[in-house]
């Protein structure tokens, strides 16, 4: 049960089944049926211009658009930044540029190849059984 703070309220509650607490969800539920319409007229608005026609905070909407509940990608939206560097994310769902995309897949593959092939332990043949033979030789004395 993961708890955290509703970005509205700021009461604890259970996160798993939505962002907000079960007091705000009407409140959500009504920004984004006026988000949703907003975008039905016009598909080419940008998260400030959505806050701005629905009289919403941009907080709300961009909170839409990190749990997925607004999937379209503006296109006059580039707020939207790469996370490592910078630069225009690929969508405001990955919130990274291809290039980091691409760099991020390479360091994962190499991390698993480590994981599967660096943890592995050298023996030397012939490493513990001299220390199991000088053990028994000195207790028979």
């Amino acid at each position: 049960m993961p708890l955290s703070k509703c970005p509205r309220c700021e009461k604890i509650f259970d996160k798993s089944n939505f962002p907000v607490c079960n007091a705000c969800r009407e409140l959500e539920e009504a920004d984004y049926a006026l988000v949703k319409d907003a975008l039905a007229v016009n598909s080419d608005m940008s998260a400030e211009q959505v806050a701005e026609e629905c009289g919403i905070d941009l907080v709300v909407v961009k909170r839409m658009l990190d749990t997925g509940k607004v999937k379209l990608v503006f296109a006059g939206d580039t707020s939207v930044t790469c996370g490592r560097c910078g630069a225009p994310a690929i969508s405001a769902s990955k919130k990274l540029c291809q290039s980091c995309l691409d760099a991020l897949n390479r360091e994962v593959a190499m991390a698993q190849k480590d994981m599967r092939l660096g943890g592995r332990k050298k023996v030397e043949l012939g490493q513990f059984s001299t220390n199991v033979r000088k053990t028994l030789d000195d207790k028979r004395i």
